[in-house]
């Protein structure tokens, strides 16, 4: 019986150590934070038109237009506009991160 009542910790502390820490989940969305409430109106725009519209926000950071295999950096900045294209140039999504 001594045996088991070690055991018995021991396995707990070793499933313990096998769970995946907790990922870093970004806030429900706030389409406010953003402007992709105003920027709703983008959507069907061509990638010519968006990028018209949001060069100012572009060129400070605080807008970015993704293309379909664009590689992006997955940090979560609520202030930041995404606009996405679909493989026609046609922006499809507008919204925070």
């Amino acid at each position: 019986m001594l045996r088991l009542s070690f055991a018995a910790p021991l396995l707990a502390l070793s499933l313990a150590a096998c769970t995946p820490p907790p990922q870093d989940v970004p806030p429900a969305e706030d389409l406010e934070a953003c402007g992709a409430v105003e920027s709703q109106a983008l959507l069907g725009a061509t990638k010519a038109e968006a990028e018209a519209a949001l060069a100012a926000r572009v060129a400070d950071g605080t807008a970015r237009i993704l293309e379909p295999d664009a590689i992006i950096t997955e940090e979560f900045m609520a202030g930041r506009l995404n606009v996405l294209l679909d493989e026609a140039g046609v922006v499809t999504r507008v919204s925070c991160g």
